[in-house]
């Protein structure tokens, strides 16, 4: 299928363990390029290969990074506590590469908002890209999803892929044919790849159906090909009819992670365009988060701790409503809302404000 495009294939490691560790990374890299080169011939291109660790300690996580500097991995050292994790050592993991995903686990939300902003503040000072791999996620320890940054494992599953499909869906779209049905024949093709995988690894495979941008494959896009928009009214009627679509023909035996609509700022290429124009602001997505899981997700915003705290503790208020798994991603930066900023594969996004 046209633009339907593997956005990740994820390796589950059950591994706490750093002797296992090194075995599991070996192991990975070899099955991860054999399922790449086989979707390859199937047609099927691979964005990321990805790595998940089920909570490495930082000391045992360091280990690794050397280990891994030449690899095409993407890492995540799985959920970090934040009262263990040390400011330096997310700016170390972060700024080698690794993912780091901080999990809420019931501490005061004051003291965790205003570490967690330090944290995220300092890994951007270093380099703004370095933020984009930190995730505060609010939500059970046993959640399991291939999205990074917000990725750990509890060892149930050992591989999961993820899709980027929002031109799959606009591409079946077309005279007579509906959004329900376009769903439907995508995710009929998201499931062949699935079977494919599975059949070549003999490792049972899940899959996060959540509909995320990649920027020109756009969400944002799609809402104004059905007539809706986020700027409008409407907005969350619409993010609820997608999640509605996406629950009714995902497999769920499949199912893993959030399975939502995602609206990532920096990733989505209609969003920034909106950014630039002014029509966004931080706030903004706190609206989308109250109906879809990554509202709050890749937000560039000028680099004040006390604004980013409260960004985190309105977060953190949506999940005691919502009941829902929620992530948060955010990019603190020198600079005014309206200005721009170089951040390598994420291009040049927009400064927001809050």
């Amino acid at each position: 299928m046209e633009n339907l495009v593997v956005r990740a294939v994820t390796y589950f490691s059950t591994s706490r363990h750093i002797g296992n560790a090194y075995n599991e990374i070996v192991e990975a890299e070899s099955l991860l390029k054999s399922v790449e080169k086989s979707l390859s011939k199937h047609g099927y291109s691979v964005f990321t290969k990805r790595l998940s660790f089920p909570g490495l300690d930082p000391r045992s996580a360091e280990k690794i990074v050397e280990y891994l500097a030449g690899s095409d991995l993407l890492v995540s050292i799985g959920y970090q506590k934040i009262r263990r994790l040390g400011l330096e050592d997310a700016v170390y993991f972060t700024g080698n590469g690794f993912y780091v995903p901080i999990l809420y686990n019931g501490e005061d939300p004051l003291v965790f908002a205003n570490k967690a902003s330090e944290i995220i503040t300092r890994a951007a000072e270093q380099n703004p890209v370095n933020a984009t791999r930190i995730a505060l996620g609010f939500h059970s320890k046993d959640f399991t999803t291939p999205y990074f940054p917000d990725s750990s494992t509890t060892g149930k599953a050992r591989l999961a892929l993820a899709f980027l499909y929002p031109k799959a869906l606009i591409g079946e779209t077309g005279e007579n044919i509906d959004i329900q049905t376009a769903f439907e024949r995508v995710f009929a093709e998201i499931h062949r790849v699935a079977k494919l995988v599975e059949e070549q690894t003999g490792i049972p495979v899940k899959i996060d159906y959540s509909l995320s941008p990649w920027m020109e494959n756009s969400v944002a896009d799609l809402f104004e090909k059905l007539g809706y928009s986020l700027l409008q009214p409407g907005a969350n009627y619409a993010i609820n009819l997608l999640n509605s679509l996406i629950r009714k023909y995902m497999d769920k035996e499949r199912a893993v992670g959030f399975n939502e609509v995602m609206l990532p700022y920096a990733e989505d290429s209609l969003l920034v365009k909106y950014g630039s124009e002014k029509l966004l602001r931080a706030r903004d997505f706190l609206l989308f988060a109250s109906t879809c899981v990554a509202g709050v997700d890749m937000i560039v915003i000028p680099s004040e701790k006390r604004s980013l705290m409260k960004l985190i503790l309105d977060t953190y208020a949506l999940r005691l409503v919502k009941k829902k798994p929620l992530a948060f991603r955010a990019i603190p930066v020198p600079g005014n809302p309206g200005d721009s900023l170089e951040m390598g594969k994420f291009g040049k996004p927009v400064i927001l404000g809050y």
